[in-house]
């Protein structure tokens, strides 16, 4: 079940403009490595974020 972006990382700080964008966004799934040393989120929003943003 997707959960929002400030639900799955609500310590996370992030630029007032980004705020609303993450608001809106759902997190679909967060996936590791086997060595636990990189992470993958799977994101899905109605907007469209920069590359450089995230």
């Amino acid at each position: 079940m997707p959960k929002t972006f400030f639900e799955v990382f609500p310590t996370l700080k992030v630029k007032e403009e980004m705020k609303p964008l993450l608001s809106e966004a759902e997190i679909t799934k967060v996936s590791a490595n086997r060595r636990n040393q990189s992470i993958r989120i799977y994101l899905f929003g109605t907007r469209l974020i920069h590359k450089a943003e995230l």
